[in-house]
This record gives C-alpha cells, structure tokens and sequence, in this order.
C-alpha cells in the first residue's frame, strides 16, 4: 500500500469501526469491546508505519503521504479540496491520537457497560476527527474534522458523564461553538486576503503560504485575525479565564 493510501486509510477505519460498533446490538458488550481495541490497535500500527517511513531531515514546508482530491466547488471561482498530508510537527500528533485511543479504550473495559456499542461507536468517531485534524491540508477540510469531533465529545460527556452530564455538555458544546465561529472568521480573513492578492480563491493551506510569504498581510489586519484565531483556541484549550467548561466536562 503507498503511503498516501494508507494514510487515508488511516483517518477512516475509526470512522469504519464506528459503523461497525453501531450496528452490533448493545447486549454484545464483548464483540462490541473487540472491535473496538481491534480498530484502534490497527489504526495505531498504521499510524506507526507513516511515522517510521517519514522521511529524516525534512523541510518545514514539504509535505509526505499526500493526496489531493476534488471534494467540493472544482473551479476556480470555488476549489474546496479533500487535501491530507503529513508534515514535521502533524506526524506526531498524528501518532499520539492513535496511541491516545487505544489506551482509552482500555480505560474504559469495565467502566463502560451501558449502551457500550455507542459508547464504543462515538470514541471512534472522535478518534476519525482527531486524525483528519492533524492531517488536513485544506482550511475548510481542517475546519470540517475540527467541528466534527464537537459531536461525538457532547454525546460521550451527556450520556456517560458524573451527575451534572447534561449542563456540563451543553456548556461545553455552547462555549467551544463560540470559539469555533471566532476560529472560522479569522480562518475565512486570511483565504479573502490571499485571494486579493493572487486573484485566486483557495483554501489549500500550501498555495496560501505561497502566496502571502513573499507579500505578508499587513500588520492590523494580522493582530486582528490572530486575535480571533487565539480566542477561538483560548476557548478550545482551554485557557484561564475561559476554562470553565472544562472541570465539568471532564468529570
């Protein structure tokens, strides 16, 4: 298998296991833990290859394992692409949310007994957003798997967390929200800053350093969207004073 294919494989067996462990009737608590550790287990071995098979010394801005395909628009006037790769930093992070999965299965063998076939199917379903995050190469693509583990961490925290689950998923699906629409608008600033400069509309985070490394954005209008970007994550992080999501939904 090439690299770029195994990468996309990858990204979404979570999201095949997931299926899997939806279908499987929740009474079946041993098939539905073994696919499960099986999925993840798999998925960190994967992960592993791309990693030994990275190449070392690498530039910042060379991409590895990549695949490009048309996802949504295909023109000019609009070319939203299913872009993935892996680069320096992403490998690892990569690496660490499949290791992270398989240990949270594991965690979760005997604490988990209710509705586990769900349970089971939405940490599977996080761990697929997990994975695109890091290896998305198109702001709208990284946006998409960004928000999309907002989904299952609402339902995980609302149906199996301590007494107060349900104010404490609301709260968290409210504020992280919030900093989503912050992260999308400083996000879209820089596509439309780009886009008058080159005259091109694009979302691939590579033509976008293309085109403002050799004609950068001005330096209000870089404070204004790093202001929006680092409230955005603040909130995701989160950072004090805006952690107050986070004991709640944790518990």
């Amino acid at each position: 298998m090439e690299m770029n294919q195994l990468l996309v494989f990858t990204i979404f067996l979570p999201l095949i296991g997931a299926i899997i462990c939806g279908l499987v009737p929740g009474s079946r608590l041993s098939i539905v833990r073994g696919i499960a550790l099986v999925v993840t287990l798999v998925t960190l071995v994967s992960a592993s290859v791309l990693i030994v098979q990275f190449p070392i010394p690498v530039a910042s801005e060379d991409e590895f394992a990549g695949t490009v395909m048309e996802w949504f628009g295909g023109n000019a006037s609009l070319n939203i692409q299913f872009r993935v790769a892996l680069d320096g930093l992403s490998i690892w992070l990569f690496g660490l949310s499949a290791l992270l999965m398989v240990t949270a299965v594991l965690v979760s063998w005997e604490a988990i007994s209710a509705r586990a076939n769900l349970f089971y199917a939405m940490l599977l379903l996080l761990e697929c957003g997990c994975l695109g995050v890091f290896a998305a190469r198109d702001i709208i693509l990284f946006y998409v798997f960004f928000e999309f583990t907002l989904i299952p961490l609402f339902f995980l925290i609302g149906i199996w967390g301590s007494e107060q689950r349900r104010y404490a998923a609301i709260k968290f699906f409210i504020f992280t929200l919030a900093g989503s629409v912050l992260t999308f608008l400083g996000l879209l600033s820089i596509v439309w800053w780009a886009s008058v400069r080159s005259g091109e509309l694009t979302f691939s985070i590579a033509s976008l350093t293309e085109t403002l490394r050799p004609d950068p954005i001005d330096l209000g209008w870089q404070l204004t969207i790093f202001l929006a970007l680092f409230a955005g994550f603040a909130i995701k992080v989160p950072l004090f004073p805006l952690h107050t999501w986070l004991p709640l939904a944790h518990v």
